[in-house]
């Protein structure tokens, strides 16, 4: 059985998505972001392409985008850390992993995620220039 869903994508910039952790996340422990399911209304936007992560929790945390853990992103504590278009042109989910020995109060890491209107020449660029970062 194949499900469909008829989703009107907009074109336009979208509304900024905000997650924040509704639990503590213990030492080692992970919490995955889903927008599609966590926020339905997302969907009409993912993926998304400019992400801002506040991480004023106890320990510092890695982020797998879209769950690719061969590829993960350090975020320490007490640090914002913003992404760019050209940085991760498609994000739809992640999962954060909580590296250090301390818990992760409730509430400490906001993932701001939106998806800005881009024109392809800027992602070809972005793409080309994570390639000569090393970054891909």
């Amino acid at each position: 059985m194949v499900i469909t869903r008829n989703v009107r994508r907009g074109l336009e910039t979208s509304p900024t998505f905000v997650f924040t952790n509704t639990s503590t996340i213990v030492a080692n422990a992970v919490s995955i972001v889903d927008w599609e399911s966590q926020q339905p209304t997302s969907l009409k936007y993912l993926p998304f392409n400019k992400m801002t992560i506040v991480n004023n929790g106890e320990s510092d945390i890695t982020l797998a985008i879209n769950q690719n853990a061969d590829k993960t992103e350090l975020i320490p504590k007490g640090t914002i850390f913003v992404f760019e278009p050209e940085d991760y042109p498609a994000i739809s989910t992640i999962i954060i992993t909580n590296i250090g020995t301390s818990t992760i109060t409730a509430s400490k890491i906001k993932i701001r995620s939106q998806r800005l209107n881009v024109e392809t020449q800027n992602i070809v660029t972005g793409i080309v220039n994570r390639l000569q970062r090393g970054r891909i």
